[in-house]
C-alpha cells in the first residue's frame, strides 16, 4: 500500500531550493515627459519623478499605463501639467522671436553706422510708443522685452560679422583659385589700415568681397604688410598656392624688386600674376598739367584754405552765402589722396566764385584780384569741367558689376572723346564744357584755346597708362575663355 502513496521529502534530510524570481529592469523613455515624468534614480536602474507632485515612482512603474494612472489619480493634475507645457512653449517661442528681433535691429544699426546706444535710447522707446498707440499695452509690453543695450547690439554685430567671415572663408576654400587686391591707407586718426579684397569662383561666377581690414600697429613696410597677410591666412587655413592674381598700386613697399609684398607673395605662389590698379593709374595720368593750369589749381586751393582754416572766416562766409541766396554755404576741402575731391572742389569754387570774390574783398585778401580776372575764371571753369568728366569716368569704372571688357570700352571711349574735344576746341566750339561755355559767352574777348588743346593733348598721351592690354586680361583667374565672355569677370 505504501508504494501507492506519494510521500513528501524530508526537509531535514536536504536543503530546500528557492524558486528563482525573474526581475525585469525597465528603461526610461523620453516620451514619458508627456505624462509629466522625468528621469530619476541611476542610469542602471532609472526611476520616474512626477513634475507635478515631486513623487518618485519605482522602476516597475515605468509603464505608460501606470504613469497615466498616477497622472489621473489627483483631480486637476492633468490640467495643471498641460498648462505648464503651454507656458514653457510660450516662453520658448517668445525668446526666439525677441532674439531674432534683436539681431534685426543690430543689423540696421550697423548699416546706418550709428552709435550702438541709439537702439536702446531711441529705437526701442519709439517702437514701444507706436505699439502702445496702435496695438495696445500688451503689444508694447512684448516690445519692451527685446534686449537692445549697447553691449548687446555690439555682441550681435560681432556675431553676424564672424558668421559672414566664416562663410566667405569657406567659399574661398571651395574655389579652385582666388585673387587679392590690397592697399594700405591712413585714416583720420593716423591709424595705418591694410585693406584686402578677394575675388573667387562660386557656382561658375566670379565674386568679389572684402576679405579683411586690419591695423598695422607700427611701420607700413613690406615685411609688416606680409606678416599681417601671413598671420590671417594661417589663422583661417587659406593656402597661398591657390592665389593666382595680385593687384596693388605702384608703391615701393608693394612692388619692391627684392623684398616687396608682390615679390614675397610670388615666392609662396609662383603662379600669381601682378597687375597695377587701373584707378590709381587713371589718377596718375590726370595729375600732370601745364604750368598755367597748375597755377590756377594752386590759387583755388589757397582760397579754400584761407576761408576754411579759420572758424570765424568759415562762419562769415556761410552767412554771406545765405544772405546772397547762394546754392551752397560752404566750400570743400581738397585732398591729394582722394582722387574725386579735385573735381568736387573746383566745381563748388566756380559756382561760388562771386561770393568768394565779395568775401575776399571784405577781408582785403590779395587773392580777390584773381576772381576779377576773366582769364583766370575761364581757366577755372575749364578745370572744373574737365575734372568733372574725369570723376564720372572714375566712378563708372567702379562697382561690383564692372567687367574688364566694359572698363576697357569706357577707357577707349574716353580717349576718343579727348581727340574729338581737342578738334572742336580748335574750331572754337566749347559746348561740351558747360561752365567754360557760360564764361566765354559773358567774356567774348577771352581766348584760352591753346591752353585747353595743350592739356587735352597731354591727357591723350598719358591715356596710354589707362590702356588695358590682353596681358592684363590674362592676369585674371585662369578660367576657360568662354567663362569670361558669358559671365563677365569683374576687373
Amino acid at each position: 500500500m505504501d508504494r501507492f502513496l506519494k510521500r513528501k521529502a524530508d526537509l531535514g534530510d536536504r536543503p530546500v531550493q528557492a524558486k528563482a524570481s525573474k526581475c525585469v529592469v525597465r528603461k526610461y523613455d523620453a516620451e514619458y515627459i508627456k505624462f509629466g515624468f522625468i528621469r530619476a534614480g541611476t542610469e542602471i536602474k532609472p526611476k520616474a519623478q512626477c513634475v507635478e507632485c515631486g513623487e518618485i515612482l519605482s522602476n516597475e512603474a515605468l509603464k505608460p499605463s501606470k504613469l497615466q494612472r498616477h497622472l489621473n489619480s489627483k483631480p486637476g493634475k492633468k490640467d495643471g501639467l498641460q498648462a505648464q507645457q503651454k507656458v514653457i512653449t510660450s516662453l520658448s517661442t517668445q525668446s526666439k522671436v525677441t532674439l531674432k528681433a534683436s539681431y534685426m535691429v543690430a543689423a540696421r544699426v550697423a548699416r546706418s553706422k550709428k552709435a550702438f546706444t541709439i537702439a536702446e535710447e531711441l529705437i526701442l522707446p519709439s517702437a514701444v510708443d507706436m505699439c502702445r498707440e496702435l496695438l495696445g499695452d500688451a503689444a508694447a509690453t512684448k516690445i519692451q522685452s527685446i534686449p537692445l543695450s549697447d553691449d548687446t547690439v555690439a555682441r550681435r554685430i560681432v556675431d553676424m560679422s564672424d558668421d559672414i567671415e566664416c562663410q566667405l572663408v569657406e567659399r574661398i576654400k571651395a574655389s579652385p583659385y582666388f585673387a587679392i587686391q590690397l592697399d594700405e591707407s591712413t585714416d583720420i586718426s593716423n591709424a595705418a589700415l591694410l585693406l584686402v579684397f578677394v575675388r573667387y569662383c562660386m557656382d561658375s561666377n566670379l565674386c568679389e568681397d572684402l576679405l579683411f581690414c586690419k591695423e598695422l600697429p607700427t611701420r607700413t613696410g613690406a615685411d609688416n604688410v606680409m606678416h599681417c597677410l601671413d598671420e590671417y591666412f594661417t589663422e583661417k587655413g587659406l593656402d597661398w598656392k591657390y592665389c593666382s592674381g595680385i593687384c596693388t598700386d605702384g608703391a615701393a613697399a608693394m612692388t619692391g624688386k627684392h623684398r616687396g609684398v608682390v615679390k614675397q607673395i610670388q615666392e609662396r605662389a609662383p603662379a600669381a600674376k601682378w597687375t597695377h590698379c587701373f584707378l590709381h593709374r587713371e589718377s596718375l595720368a590726370t595729375k600732370q598739367m601745364s604750368p598755367e593750369l597748375h597755377e590756377v589749381m594752386n590759387i583755388a586751393v589757397k582760397t579754400v584754405n584761407y576761408i576754411k582754416k579759420n572758424a570765424l572766416n568759415s562762419r562769415c562766409f556761410a552767412a554771406l552765402c545765405e544772405r546772397l541766396d547762394a546754392d551752397h554755404l560752404q566750400l570743400l576741402y581738397h585732398s591729394e589722396i582722394r582722387w574725386l575731391s579735385r573735381g568736387c572742389v573746383l566745381n563748388r569754387l566756380f559756382e561760388l566764385r562771386k561770393e568768394v570774390h565779395t568775401f575776399l574783398e571784405e577781408q582785403r585778401s590779395p587773392l580777390a584780384e584773381h576772381y576779377t580776372d576773366d582769364q583766370f575764371c575761364a581757366k577755372l571753369a575749364y578745370l572744373s569741367d574737365i575734372f568733372d568728366q574725369l570723376n564720372q569716368l572714375n566712378v563708372s569704372m567702379q562697382g561690383r558689376n564692372s567687367t574688364v571688357f566694359l572698363v576697357s570700352d569706357k577707357i577707349e571711349g574716353f580717349k576718343k572723346k579727348l581727340i574729338l574735344w581737342n578738334r572742336r576746341v580748335k574750331e572754337g566750339r566749347f559746348d561740351m564744357f558747360p561752365h567754360l561755355s557760360e564764361t566765354l559767352e559773358a567774356s567774348s574777348h577771352v581766348n584760352i584755346s591753346s591752353v585747353i588743346t595743350q592739356h587735352l593733348s597731354q591727357l591723350s598721351q598719358n591715356s596710354l597708362k589707362l590702356q588695358l592690354t590682353q596681358r592684363a586680361i590674362k592676369f585674371l583667374l585662369p578660367l576657360p575663355p568662354h567663362t569670361y565672355v558669358s559671365q563677365g569677370s569683374p576687373l
